[in-house]
């Protein structure tokens, strides 16, 4: 039998192609890296009569499982690559805030056992042990923010056809994760203190102003003179990441336009008035330092901080003052559709997910309606 010509060198990839003597026939087969679902190497293979069918046979799996671009199954180590991913891919293309919180789930990944395993051997089980291994020492939010930065890493390595499946797809957070504290806003007799203590303070003004428009602290501290109007537009926010007021809201539905009420223009033309910077672009609310700067979230953390110390209410937060914003709209019967609205949530559905243990009078009335019809109550 004359000598088969050996077929040229295949580069990475494009499958491997062997003569099997005991069946007299060619065999193809495609590497495709690990199932992360099983932990096995995927190796589909293709038989045939000669080199050249096998060689056709392989392009056309490539086309249907790849479309049509080889599989180069990356040996880099999982902490490697999302450092590579979070430069190149992530940083540039998102807002300082968003980039802050991102690197944060990277420190936290790079510093556990899954950093050191190479991509090529990374599976859907090591992924979901290690998830579960957070249960117990991190709050749900964070490990759901820690599973999509790894996912949204791996995605990219699908994209690029340096991973077959993404090991992240389908992992689920433990039910023993801490979950988020509800919230929790100042009934009218807390208010009351609150209220008084405020009065005495230097910050007077920023203060009543977030009770009466519900602004998060970083919308609030980003406003300029000239953008307090009857109807305050809300498009810029604080981040404290780049220290500067940036040219965006927190998400899209965060900008918004909403009205003041006109008890609180009196307390703001003199708040304006006494102000040591005036020009129309300088900050609306300013530090009662030398320097006059413009106030940021972690000032009014310490000044909400030290009136809540005083009234003995440790547990209120700037953020907390939009919660009693929001419970008092309840309170005096507006919608839930306008206060979402208000607030710049994106939908009812959030609004309800953070605040329907405030609206207790609208699930009494559910219960009615519903006994009325099925036991005629």
């Amino acid at each position: 039998m004359p000598r088969r010509k050996a077929e040229p060198r295949r580069t990475d990839g494009e499958g491997t192609i062997q003569y099997r003597q005991s069946t007299g026939q060619w065999i193809g087969r495609l590497s495709l890296g690990i199932d992360p679902r099983t932990g096995r190497r995927i190796r589909p293979g293709v038989t045939g009569k000669t080199q050249q069918e096998v060689s056709l046979k392989l392009a056309q799996l490539r086309v249907k499982q790849l479309g049509g671009q080889a599989v180069v199954v990356s040996r880099e180590s999982v902490g490697f690559w999302l450092e590579q991913w979070f430069d190149t891919y992530y940083k540039p293309h998102r807002k300082a805030n968003t980039v802050a919180k991102v690197a944060g789930s990277i420190h936290r990944i790079k510093a556990s056992p899954l950093a050191e395993i190479p991509l090529s051997r990374l599976t859907q089980d090591e992924v979901q042990k290690w998830i579960n291994s957070l249960g117990t020492l991190l709050a749900e939010a964070t490990i759901r923010t820690t599973l999509c930065t790894l996912s949204m890493s791996l995605e990219r390595l699908v994209k690029q056809k340096k991973l077959v499946f993404n090991p992240a797809t389908d992992v689920k957070v433990p039910l023993n994760a801490r979950k988020a504290e509800e919230a929790r806003a100042m009934d009218p007799e807390v208010l009351k203190k609150f209220l008084a203590a405020v009065e005495k303070s230097p910050y007077r003004a920023p203060i009543l102003f977030m009770l009466n428009t519900g602004m998060r602290s970083g919308e609030m501290c980003a406003l300029d003179i000239e953008d307090y109007q009857p109807r305050i537009r809300i498009c810029k926010s604080w981040s404290s990441a780049a220290n500067a007021v940036q040219q965006s809201t927190k998400t899209a539905s965060s900008t918004r336009t909403i009205p003041c009420p006109a008890a609180l223009d009196p307390i703001m033309k003199r708040h304006m008035f006494s102000l040591h910077h005036k020009a129309p672009t300088d900050p609306l609310f300013q530090t009662v330092t030398r320097a006059h700067g413009r106030l940021k979230p972690t000032h009014l953390d310490d000044i909400v901080g030290r009136i809540a110390d005083e009234i003995g209410e440790e547990w209120i937060t700037p953020h907390s003052l939009r919660h009693t914003y929001c419970s008092t709209l309840f309170r005096q019967g507006v919608k839930i559709n306008v206060v979402s609205n208000l607030l710049g949530h994106k939908d009812v559905s959030t609004t309800y997910g953070i605040y329907i243990h405030m609206v207790p009078q609208e699930l009494d009335e559910a219960a009615e309606a519903i006994g009325k019809v099925m036991l005629g109550g």
